[in-house]
């Protein structure tokens, strides 16, 4: 999420979508470090977390 005027543009909160294939595979998020506590969002949802 950016907030931006005519000159620039600023991230204000920035999160690393992960896909539900990705969630649903234990072993491949270990290897990559994705955190154990991550959930599966819809990018609807991802983007009302962000909004809170």
């Amino acid at each position: 999420m950016s907030i931006a005027n005519e000159s620039v543009s600023e991230p204000i909160d920035y999160r690393l979508y992960v896909p539900a294939s990705w969630t649903e595979d234990q072993e491949r998020c270990a290897i990559v470090g994705v955190p154990e506590e991550l959930e599966f969002q819809t990018k609807q949802q991802f983007a009302l977390a962000q909004l809170t």
